[in-house]
């Protein structure tokens, strides 16, 4: 009810939810997509009212500190290239941040 109250106002309700503070997983990503995408926002899932079927723009890598990208310049890479290949194929105008 969180992300559809901010929705509501316009308000992209981001971080502390697993997927932000997890090493990048394509099934948690898979889960997170319909709250990009806007699938989440509609009727049939609960929400009613502004922006009816409009994803999120905004999504946080590593949030409160958390060392999501790892620690090496091998993981770190690593880790970036899986998120922006995710994002390039599945929500390209979320903004990384």
């Amino acid at each position: 009810m969180l992300k559809f109250e901010g929705h509501r106002h316009r308000i992209d309700v981001v971080g502390g939810f697993s997927v932000n503070f997890s090493k990048f997983s394509d099934e948690l990503m898979g889960d997170y997509k319909p709250w990009l995408d806007g699938k989440a926002y509609i009727p049939t899932n609960g929400y009613w009212g502004p922006g009816q079927g409009v994803g999120e723009k905004t999504f946080v890598v590593g949030m409160y500190g958390t060392d999501v990208l790892g620690n090496t310049k091998e993981e770190i890479q690593l880790q970036s290239d899986l998120w922006v290949t995710w994002f390039k194929s599945n929500a390209p105008d979320v903004t990384k941040k």
